[in-house]
């Protein structure tokens, strides 16, 4: 399914991954969340939020420290303009990410790449918060700003968490 996501065929990714989910269903403790958080993006992608936002949360169901079906979710939610939504997945995310606590990794955790965090922190970064609300706008450059991190652009990263902890000076530590 994957490959056809990468190919631009998301009707094709979305079917071989529906297959792929029934087979797998409650009999493969490994795969099945593996094979709906890849389900949860394509249907994402060909624009089905509430299957999308289903099979997200099935995968988390089945593996509560699925790093990449927090992460996907979160963007999900921002992308469709449930931000605080979003930020919350984003800080369950980051409480079970693997890199943080290494004794809390699973055997379901695959290594999230560089190009997937980078296309997570380019929804953050055009997702739309209130002009008014600069605890959220901070949230929402400090969270792109993680993602940047993960995906290795250092620069970019550091930039975002001088200009959050600028935007709302008052609640940081």
């Amino acid at each position: 399914g994957r490959i056809y996501g990468l190919k631009g065929d998301s009707k094709g990714a979305r079917e071989a991954l529906e297959r792929a989910a029934s087979a797998v269903a409650s009999r493969d403790s490994y795969y099945e969340p593996v094979v709906r958080t890849e389900l949860a993006s394509a249907q994402g992608a060909d624009g089905d939020m509430p299957s999308a936002v289903r099979s997200y949360e099935q995968a988390i169901e089945y593996d509560p420290r699925s790093e990449r079906a927090h992460f996907g979710l979160a963007a999900l939610y921002v992308k469709n303009d449930k931000v605080s939504q979003g930020m919350t997945m984003m800080a369950r995310a980051m409480q079970n990410d693997p890199r943080i606590s290494l004794e809390k990794r699973q055997l379901t955790d695959y290594p999230t790449t560089r190009r997937d965090f980078v296309a997570m922190a380019d929804t953050f970064k055009q997702a739309k918060v209130p002009a008014a609300d600069t605890s959220l706008a901070a949230q929402k450059e400090a969270t792109e700003g993680i993602l940047r991190f993960h995906a290795g652009q250092l620069k970019e990263a550091e930039a975002l968490a001088r200009r959050a902890l600028a935007e709302d000076q008052f609640n940081h530590a």
